[in-house]
């Protein structure tokens, strides 16, 4: 079972917003209930977002109305992201990513945080490399809307005898975290959040890998951007 929760477009504090509830009333659509529905504006555009949830109480939100301004509103929501942070305490380093890539008019974006913490008495004590909770997003900047877009991302951790710990959305293979969304269809944008993991060893930690795919689909193409970064241990905010 995966959970996790969908954002196609954020609030944004640039300019003055009107954030104005809609409708709070449940409704099926292609499987999904509608929680509520809020209308906003920016820069003149007038726009609706709708946050839905499925059967086993993933959150997905959409714009159901068409947008001209795609890349404005695009970086508009970029500035938004502002993934959730822990308080550092003795013998940690807290470290940042902001990675994007493109191919051809389709883009996949992420921002990260964790920390590292230094084992003090190893190896009766632990290294410990944590990754917060962060966002990705795949666009579509082309005509019109993608068909479907499906984001994934990868946590490759490198280390001797290594012990993880993760919420049950992120499938484990080795030493190798994932996730996939479900396809989102007929949308030019689509945010999910991306989960927390830690990885920690008593004999030596060497680093995170961290990758975000967007496959978005446009008539017989797909196209697939992927954005990586490497989080080495031991120097966690050289890139």
């Amino acid at each position: 079972m995966r959970k996790g929760k969908f954002f196609l477009l954020a609030l944004s504090v640039v300019t003055a917003l009107a954030i104005l509830p809609v409708s709070t009333a449940s409704a099926s659509s292609s499987g999904l209930t509608l929680i509520k529905t809020e209308e906003h504006e920016f820069k003149g555009e007038v726009f609706q977002i709708q946050t839905l949830k499925d059967g086993d109480g993933i959150e997905y939100t959409r714009i159901p109305t068409p947008v001209e301004n795609k890349v404005e509103i695009a970086e508009y929501v970029e500035n938004l992201k502002n993934p959730s942070k822990i308080v550092p305490f003795a013998g940690t380093t807290d470290w940042t990513r902001n990675i994007s890539n493109s191919s051809s008019n389709a883009t996949v974006s992420m921002t990260t945080s964790g920390e590292t913490y230094f084992s003090l008495i190893p190896p009766i004590t632990e290294d410990t490399l944590t990754i917060n909770q962060g966002s990705m997003t795949g666009y579509w900047f082309g005509s019109g809307n993608a068909d479907k877009i499906v984001l994934s991302y990868k946590y490759e951790f490198s280390a001797l005898l290594i012990t993880l710990s993760f919420p049950p959305m992120l499938v484990k293979d080795s030493s190798t975290l994932s996730w996939t969304s479900l396809p989102i269809e007929d949308e030019w944008n689509v945010t999910a959040q991306t989960e927390t993991a830690t990885g920690k060893s008593r004999f030596q930690m060497n680093g995170v890998t961290i990758t975000a795919y967007a496959d978005v689909y446009k008539g017989n193409n797909v196209y697939k951007p992927k954005a990586s970064t490497y989080v080495m241990y031991s120097s966690p905010n050289h890139e």
